[in-house]
Order: structure tokens, then C-alpha cells, then sequence
């Protein structure tokens, strides 16, 4: 098993117990995973097109196409309020999965 994998495994793992899903089926965590996975993707995208002008989103597109972390941030920090593009990029995220857990919350 390759590191992405081992990485992503734990990922999903801590996603499930983050959102209270240990308790449900693997399919219904296998969707609210692959939700939550989408929403977030969504949600960064829309974040990081809203902070880079456009002049530099045909630049951006290759950088996300590329599929590199560090090429990302590398090309978001001098546009990123504070310049700590990881932290923002976190930020993003956590706020969905925050966002998540309230919709999980009301369905219950």
C-alpha cells in the first residue's frame, strides 16, 4: 500500500469519526464521505477563485491540474491575506466539515 493511500485511509477514518458516522452503515458513510468529499472540493475551489484575479486563473488551472499541494500553496501565499496560504487552505476545509456536522445535525 503506497503512502496516498495509507493517507487518505486515515483521512476518511478521522472524516467519519469527525462527522459522528462510526455508528452507520459503510455504505452511508462510503455517501456521506463522498458528499462531504465533493462539498469540500467545491468550497475551495470557490474560495481560492474568489482571492486570485482573473488574469491568473488560466495559471491557477494548471497549478490545480497538476494536482501538487506545495505548487498550490506556493501560488496562493503572495495572494492570500497574511500569506499563509496552508493555514487558509485548512481553514476552508474545516469550515465545511463545521458545516457538515450542523446539516448531519439537523437531519437527526
Amino acid at each position: 500500500m503506497d503512502i496516498q493511500t495509507i493517507l487518505r485511509d486515515e483521512m476518511v477514518e478521522a472524516l467519519i469519526k469527525e462527522l459522528g458516522l462510526e455508528n452507520d452503515s459503510p455504505e452511508a458513510q462510503a455517501d456521506a464521505i463522498a458528499q462531504a468529499s465533493e462539498n469540500m472540493l467545491a468550497r475551495l475551489f470557490l474560495e481560492i477563485f474568489k482571492i486570485v484575479p482573473a488574469p491568473k486563473h488560466a495559471e491557477l488551472n494548471a497549478v490545480l491540474d497538476g494536482g501538487d499541494h506545495e505548487k498550490l500553496v506556493a501560488f496562493l501565499s503572495p495572494l492570500v491575506p497574511g500569506a499563509d496560504a496552508d493555514a487558509f487552505l485548512k481553514d476552508v476545509i474545516r469550515r465545511e466539515v463545521e458545516e457538515t456536522k450542523r446539516l448531519i445535525a439537523t437531519r437527526q
